[in-house]
């Protein structure tokens, strides 16, 4: 039976016994599949730690929250850039679902950090007021995938061939999700990507935010000047640093 992308991508990163995050994932960096920035240097880290002081200060909020935080090098700076006394003022959350990856962390960080699985427990630890920040973690969450044709948007699926090999087709929608860029005029065999995922998670939590300052942290480009130049859409894979 065809899978809906989304629903395939989700299965591929998060099922719970082969899932990429919960079973396969060991490392991020030069061994790993793919490499982030506060891998490769500290920069990023100085800029979010100066930010994350200043929104501090400017709220009053004592807690502040990594969601998505990979194997702790980011949050570990991050601590390290605040000035002492607010280390000493202030209690550091991380949100994480994946068990391989906590792990990682927990043997970085040690005792200096409260662990969470989503950000509405970590909110409810911190009364609803803290400041959060993420780094490239919206491009972890599935997406659906449209493409234009002669008779309109239809959306992609997977479906397995009796060989197990994964194969694309393309079902009709009953209603597609909402989004301004079903408005823009692309020529037909255009792929485009839906972060529906994204958008129902955030308002999963965001009720319980009730001060604070948030900063979220991912690549991307304006669809104008996005999909022009790739037809097939901006979804990436990455396997031993290799794109698939």
């Amino acid at each position: 039976m065809p899978l809906r992308f989304d629903v395939w991508m989700h299965n591929a990163l998060y099922d719970p016994k082969r899932g990429y995050y919960s079973r396969r994932i060991e490392t991020v960096g030069g061994r790993g599949d793919f490499t982030t920035a506060p891998i490769l240097s500290d920069a990023l880290a100085h800029a979010i730690g100066k930010w994350a002081y200043r929104a501090m200060q400017e709220t009053g909020a004592r807690d502040l929250i990594e969601i998505g935080p990979g194997n702790g090098t980011l949050a570990k700076a991050v601590w390290k850039s605040l000035p002492w006394i607010r280390r000493r003022k202030t209690r550091l959350h991380l949100v994480e679902t994946s068990a391989p990856l906590e792990k990682q962390q927990r043997e970085l960080l040690g005792d200096k950090v409260i662990w969470h699985k989503n950000p509405a427990t970590a909110l409810e630890a911190c009364d609803g007021k803290a400041v959060i920040y993420s780094n490239e973690l919206v491009d972890a969450f599935p997406c659906r995938r449209f493409e234009h044709t002669a008779g309109g948007w239809r959306e992609i699926a997977v479906e397995f061939n009796r060989q197990g090999r994964v194969n694309e087709i393309l079902m009709d929608v009953d209603e597609l999700p909402e989004s301004s860029i079903f408005q823009r005029d692309f020529p037909s065999v255009q792929r485009i990507e839906i972060h529906e995922s994204y958008r129902k998670w955030l308002e999963g939590w965001l009720p319980l935010w009730k001060a604070g300052r948030m900063l979220t942290i991912d690549y991307g480009a304006e669809a104008k000047d996005l999909y022009p130049r790739q037809p097939d859409g901006s979804m990436r894979a990455y396997l031993l640093q290799e794109r698939l």
